[in-house]
């Protein structure tokens, strides 16, 4: 079953994040990955990282990236 925008349905051990969190989450994603579009910001589960964009480079291909609790990004993962 996919999601909003062919996302994979968002995990109930992860949560959206919202307000100033979410600002900042999107704006590090942003600046990691110019020209993107950001499809949803939440908690990472997995352990990468505190927070992770799910994004949509330039050129189609899906993109996470990882950003700490400092709002720095710290990894990315080809993917939804």
């Amino acid at each position: 079953m996919r999601g909003a925008a062919g996302l994979p349905p968002q995990r109930s051990d992860e949560t959206l994040l919202t307000g100033d969190t979410a600002a900042q989450v999107r704006k590090a994603a942003l600046a990691k990955v110019s020209g993107g579009t950001i499809l949803r910001v939440e908690t990472d589960a997995d352990g990468n990282a505190a927070y992770e964009a799910h994004m949509v480079r330039s050129d189609g291909t899906r993109v996470t990236v990882y950003v700490d609790k400092s709002f720095n990004v710290v990894g990315t993962q080809p993917g939804p």
